[in-house]
């Protein structure tokens, strides 16, 4: 049974929050609107249950490492806040 809320009866769109900056999108949206699941950071992949970094964070901390398909965290960019 999914649980409803007072709004109409409908229940609420699970949300995305953005690993550095605290941003909220719908979940399901997130992946066509640009939103990054993770990165790596010396040798460790940073990914939380809930959380991405949304596109704006990706263009000024993240670079692309096209030889593994993934994202890594640019030089000098600190890693995000541990919740």
């Amino acid at each position: 049974m999914t649980a409803m809320t007072r709004d109409n009866g409908r229940v609420p769109e699970p949300q995305l929050a953005c690993l550095f900056c605290g941003t909220a999108a719908p979940m399901e949206a997130a992946p066509d609107d640009g939103w990054i699941p993770s990165f790596w950071h010396d040798g460790k992949e940073y990914s939380r249950k809930g959380k991405a970094v949304c596109p704006g964070c990706a263009a000024t901390r993240l670079r692309s490492n096209e030889e593994y398909a993934d994202y890594e965290l640019l030089p000098g960019r600190p890693l995000p806040e541990t919740p």
